[in-house]
């Protein structure tokens, strides 16, 4: 479906951040302004496990890692966000998810695919399945 999920994000920030806008209020920039259940809705579409090693965790005990890191240029908002154990969060850092991948010996592309996934689930379950048909209004 997409090539990675840095790709996903690049590909459609701008567009996912005016549906978001228009359709339910702003994602938003800043730590606090992703409503908890857009994250508990990712954390079920995750099936409860950590992105990066799948070990179990919970709404409250896991961490939220920045995918593409804010300190690479990555924003602060849902689709570039993983819900993740503490010590993947600790031991990425600001690490690209391919540069963690290759020093984990996790399997990039298919965490990438995942990650990709579950973002577009989330964004059919909150904009409904017709969202994508709005992506032309925008450009």
């Amino acid at each position: 479906m997409f090539k990675n999920a840095e790709d996903y994000y690049w590909d459609n920030r701008v567009k996912i951040s005016r549906l978001g806008a228009e359709g339910r209020g702003t994602v938003g920039t800043t730590v606090g302004d992703i409503p908890p259940d857009d994250l508990k809705m990712k954390m079920e579409l995750q099936a409860y496990k950590c992105m990066y090693c799948k070990t179990k965790i919970t709404f409250y005990t896991c961490h939220i890692d920045h995918i593409y890191p804010l300190a690479k240029g990555g924003e602060h908002y849902l689709y570039n966000l993983a819900l993740t154990c503490g010590i993947c969060n600790h031991g990425k850092r600001d690490m690209t998810l391919q540069k963690f991948c290759q020093r984990r010996g996790y399997d990039f592309d298919k965490i990438a695919q995942e990650i990709a996934d579950i973002n577009h689930r989330l964004h059919t379950i909150v904009f409904g399945d017709d969202w994508y048909n709005h992506l032309d209004d925008y450009e």
